[in-house]
């Protein structure tokens, strides 16, 4: 996970990490919403496509509230081919 904890401050960054159980489904659209409504573009990458499809499934009533955009690209042909 890549915070800019000073919004002021362009040049200082932090790099945390989130344990399992730690409630990533929960940090990262609320951190994600954050951003988006600061008028930054926001893009959430991770590598497990079955939770990226729930989460924005069950995250979209949420940034809906925002007026903001949520989706995903996974290509479920591709992943049951391989």
């Amino acid at each position: 996970l890549f915070l800019n904890p000073d919004l002021n401050k362009t040049n200082i960054e932090c790099l945390a990490q989130i344990s399992t159980g730690e409630g990533k489904s929960i940090i990262i659209p609320a951190l994600a919403a954050i951003k988006a409504l600061g008028c930054h573009r926001v893009d959430v990458i991770t590598s497990l496509s079955v939770l990226t499809i729930r989460d924005a499934k069950d995250f979209k009533p949420f940034f809906q509230m925002f007026n903001l955009q949520v989706s995903n690209n996974c290509d479920l042909l591709c992943e049951q081919v391989m």
